[in-house]
Order: structure tokens, then C-alpha cells, then sequence
């Protein structure tokens, strides 16, 4: 994984100026003096050690540099076979590779100045090529040693994932390293598969799944079971959206004895809505109830919540009171968009209709207080496309949002400072990955969603077991 840290200059020597030029002269004039320098060295090497090893012929260190002067020797005849050069080369045996040496570095800083040519002109200086725990990095240091402006480098970002050539499907973070450093890095990357891991689950809590911490470290992400106001989940078909509903409904009947009612809506077609319809009947409960695409029926069940909505908010006018305790109702709806874009037959399904729209909005924006949540899944959030009103958008308390590839309906769903605030991009979320926004005291974050297979059997089982 590439990064990219950005620190102020502390480069001794350079190859190059402060604008990326390449000092040539200054190259070659390193070359003339190391060649000489090395020179006079090995001659006075080689005198004293023919010296001594004339007197200590038989001490072993010096049978050691003696082999490897005459394997020297005979490795350049070998390869030159030209008499002078065999006679003279051990003269120049250190200088050689000192100069290849050196010249391997000024190509490298050569190739490296043309990239800081081009770093000069976002305001940055150099860069320096490291490893940091097994991880190739990029050091960038700021122009002139200035401090270093985090909102400035984040907006430089595109430029520099260009000239240091980032894959283009990932994401890139700008992150804050100690107190003088910026580190720009490829995103982690979660595992193909998180399996639920049914221990996980806890009271009083949701368990979403998996985040990372400080593009580092793996951990269980959690929100208390009073954070999830009105819910949305959205993203384009594929993503995940209906294994994460499943998952949160996981969460809901884990928590069962917290509820009053759950009341799952399914517009297209009633399959998925079958699942909860065979508990409800294999445990004998009654406060376990769907729907599918019955205009009548929708009616009939918003009513009755609508009521109780009243109710409550009687009883809390009356007992100077501002919120509900315990008893939620749980009302799901499994592709909302289906019921605005349903057709109606005649007059009265229009009329019957209207009215179910108009008591979602109402319990929308009165139905928290009284412990009444509505969690919904949609393809889209534009309303000409999903028919969803902006008087459900604005009182919708949390979103979760999957692979959406259309910039309008990224952009219906949150302000584009946002993402780029928490540098966030659902166009490059895998499938299962999911972006938590909107949610209160919660920073917006990216996290992986687990999958879980035979959703019957574990609901039965969780149930059973409480």
C-alpha cells in the first residue's frame, strides 16, 4: 500500500533546488571529487596493506584482503582482458563502485526531481521514499518549511494522486500523522465476506459491523439502540441494501422484549415479507405483522399506528413529559419507492393512497417522541425518480448509504462538503460497504456490513432462546 507523508525539509544534500531543478554541475562536480578522493585512498590502502602483508603473511585477517584482492584481479582480467587494465585496475577497484553507486542515486534523484517540479507548483517541495511497518511510503515535505494547512493539502489531493499515479479504483485519505505531518494513503480495504458473528450482537445496541479506525485498526462499530431515529438505506441494486436491512432487523429482534409492534411492508410482491409472516406463526406471536403491495391493508395499518402516535402524544402532554419509554414500533418498508410509484386501480385505492402518503409524513415528523421508527430501503433518493417527498427526506434522522454511481442521487442524499470533509466516496464502495451519515453524535464513516444466510432460522433462534 503506497502513502504519501508530508513533513518539513530536512534534506542535507540536495540534487536538486527548491523549484525541482536538477543540479547537474553540482552532480558532476560530486563525481570529479569522489573519483579523486577514492583514488588517493585506495593507493594508500593498497601500499600499506602490501607492507603488511609482508610482515604478517600468516595473519588470517590479512589472508582475507589479500583473496580478495587477487579475486578483484582476476575478475576484471576475466571480464576487460586487456593487459593495462588487469595491471592497473586495483587502483581503482573502490572508485569504481563508488562512482556506479553514485551515479544509480543521481538517476534516481533525477527522476525524482521531475516529480518535485511539479509538487513546487502546489506549493510543496520534496518528497522521500521510505518504509513505514512493511509499508511503502511517500514523504512530502511543504515549501519554504512552512507550517502545514490540512484543508490545503485535502484540496491538493487530486493533483498529487496524479503525479505519484494512485490506482483510480480506490479511494485516497489525507490523514494526520504527529503534530508537523500529513500522510496521504490508499484507503484499508475490508476482507470479500464479513460473516455474522452472532455473539456480537448486545442489548440496548445495533450492531452494524466492522469499521477502521485511523485507516489502521479493525473494531466492531455499535450505536446505542435510541440513536436510530428514521432510517434510510440506499444505494443501487447489488450493494447490500437488503442484507444490511435483514441485519438491522437482526439487531430489532435481538432487542425483542423492547418492542411492541413489528410491522414489515413489502410493495413488491410480498416474498421477502413471507420470512416474518412463518415466525410469527411458528412462535404463535401476534405483534409480528406484514404486508405486501394491498393498498387496503397499508391503509388499514398506518391508520392504527397513526392512532396509537395520538395516543402517546396525549399521554406525554399530559404527564409533562417529552419522550416515550421502551415500547417501540418498528414499521419497515422493503423498497419504499414502490408504494408512491404504486398505480392505483380506481378512485378509492387513489383516495386510500393519498392518505397512507400523508400519515407516513405525519408519523415522520411526529413519531420519534413516541418511540415509532420507520426504517425504509430505496434505489434512489431523487424524488422525481422514487416519488420520496422532502418532508420524509428532511425528518429521515439516519442514512446508510451503498454503491451509488449517479452524482444527482449522491447528491440528494448529502452535501458534497461532507464527503469531502470525511472523504467519503460511495462510487468506490464494494459490495456489503456501507457510509453511516446523518446520524446524531456519530462523526459519518465507512464501515462493512455482515452477511448472514438463512435469516428464518435465526430470527426463530433468537427468539426462542430469550
Amino acid at each position: 500500500m503506497k502513502s504519501i507523508r508530508i513533513k518539513k525539509d530536512n534534506q542535507k544534500i540536495h540534487f536538486y533546488d527548491s523549484f525541482g531543478r536538477f543540479q547537474y554541475l553540482k552532480v558532476i562536480y560530486n563525481m570529479f571529487m569522489l573519483t579523486i578522493f577514492t583514488t588517493i585512498y585506495q593507493f594508500a590502502y593498497l601500499v600499506v596493506n602490501k607492507v603488511i602483508l609482508i610482515k604478517f603473511s600468516k595473519d588470517m585477517l590479512q589472508n582475507i584482503l589479500y583473496n580478495y584482492i587477487n579475486f578483484q584481479y582476476s575478475f576484471y582480467s576475466n571480464f576487460f582482458n586487456y593487459p593495462f587494465l588487469t595491471q592497473k585496475i586495483q587502483l581503482y577497484i573502490l572508485p569504481f563502485y563508488i562512482i556506479v553507486a553514485y551515479i544509480t542515486l543521481s538517476i534516481y534523484m533525477y527522476l525524482k526531481s521531475l516529480k518535485v517540479q511539479k509538487l513546487n507548483k502546489l506549493g510543496l517541495e520534496d518528497y522521500k521514499i521510505t518504509k513505514y511497518k512493511k509499508v511503502e511510503l511517500v514523504e512530502l515535505k511543504s515549501k519554504k518549511y512552512e507550517e502545514f494547512d490540512f484543508d490545503y493539502v485535502s484540496k491538493l489531493k487530486n493533483d498529487i494522486i496524479q503525479i505519484f499515479q494512485f490506482p483510480q479504483d480506490i479511494n485516497v485519505l489525507v490523514l494526520r500523522h504527529k503534530k508537523d505531518k500529513i500522510r496521504i494513503e490508499i484507503e484499508k480495504q475490508f476482507a470479500p465476506v464479513l460473516n455474522l458473528d452472532i455473539t456480537k450482537l448486545q442489548k440496548n445496541k445495533f450492531y452494524l459491523g466492522q469499521k477502521i479506525v485511523n485507516n489502521r485498526v479493525f473494531t466492531d462499530d455499535y450505536l446505542d439502540f435510541s440513536q436510530l431515529l428514521h432510517t434510510a438505506i440506499l444505494g443501487t441494486s447489488g450493494g447490500g441494501k437488503s442484507v444490511f436491512l435483514n441485519h438491522l432487523i437482526i439487531n430489532i429482534f435481538f432487542n425483542f422484549e423492547l418492542l411492541k409492534e413489528f410491522i414489515f411492508i413489502d410493495f413488491k410482491g410480498g416474498i421477502e415479507a413471507q420470512t416474518y409472516l412463518n415466525v410469527a406463526q411458528k412462535l404463535g406471536l401476534d405483534n409480528i405483522k406484514t404486508c405486501d403491495n394491498n393498498i387496503q391493508k397499508l391503509h388499514q395499518i398506518l391508520t392504527d399506528i397513526y392512532n396509537i402516535n395520538q395516543k402517546r402524544m396525549d399521554i406525554l402532554k399530559q404527564n409533562n413529559q417529552k419522550k416515550w419509554k421502551d415500547e417501540f414500533i418498528y414499521l419497515i418498508f422493503d423498497e419504499f419507492a414502490q408504494i408512491f410509484q404504486y398505480a392505483p386501480k380506481n378512485k378509492d385505492e387513489k383516495k386510500l393512497l393519498d392518505e397512507s402518503i400523508s400519515i407516513i409524513e405525519n408519523l415522520f415528523a411526529t413519531a420519534r417522541s413516541q418511540n415509532i421508527r420507520i426504517i425504509y430501503s430505496t434505489q434512489s433518493y431523487v424524488k422525481e425518480a422514487s416519488g420520496i417527498t422532502n418532508a420524509i427526506k428532511v425528518n429521515t434522522g439516519a442514512k446508510f448509504m451503498f454503491n451509488t454511481k449517479a452524482v444527482t442521487s449522491i447528491s440528494s442524499v448529502v452535501n458534497s462538503d461532507v464527503l469531502d470533509e470525511y472523504q467519503l466516496n460511495p462510487k468506490l464502495l464494494k459490495k456489503g460497504e456501507c457510509l453511516a451519515l446523518d446520524i446524531e453524535d456519530v462523526a459519518p464513516h465507512r464501515f462493512k456490513s455482515p452477511y448472514s444466510d438463512n435469516l428464518q432460522s435465526i430470527l426463530v433462534d433468537i427468539l426462542q432462546h430469550k
